[in-house]
């Protein structure tokens, strides 16, 4: 693991957003806080987080909207993806993460981030909004 700055990875991340998102005429909105760093293998991490953007693009429907955000805590970098959309029902929400359940892409981020000894969370509200946060221990 090396010092990784995630400021610097969701800047990256944003700009990618919006070129993913530019033919669906995705609004992208982000609140990047600087200075945030993690410990950690900075191309698992990229892939962890571009598959969460890239799932973003893919389930937000055109003139949708996407926030991405990024703070933090005296513990925990935070960095966050909602997008609108269909949303994932309640009854999934425990699945999401279960290789296969739903490809592999979520199994592989869950992955990444808990061996970088962190978390990842998702929440719903089907027909509005879908998040997910990341939460990676701060240095």
């Amino acid at each position: 693991f090396v010092k990784v700055n995630f400021t610097g990875l969701a800047h990256e991340m944003e700009e990618l957003l919006k070129n993913l998102s530019s033919s669906k005429k995705i609004q992208v909105l982000a609140e990047i806080k600087d200075g945030a760093h993690v410990s950690g293998n900075p191309k698992k991490l990229f892939r962890a987080i571009y598959n969460l953007v890239d799932n973003a693009v893919k389930f937000t429907p055109q003139n949708g909207r996407i926030a991405l955000s990024l703070s933090q805590t005296d513990h925990h970098v935070v960095w966050e993806i909602s997008n609108t959309g269909p949303g994932i029902p309640s009854k999934d929400l425990p699945l999401v993460f279960k290789r296969f359940y739903a490809g592999l892409g979520l199994s592989i981020c869950k992955s990444i981030i808990e061996a970088h000894h962190g978390e990842i969370l998702v929440s719903s509200t089907p027909g509005k909004i879908t998040t997910f946060t990341v939460k990676i221990p701060a240095p």
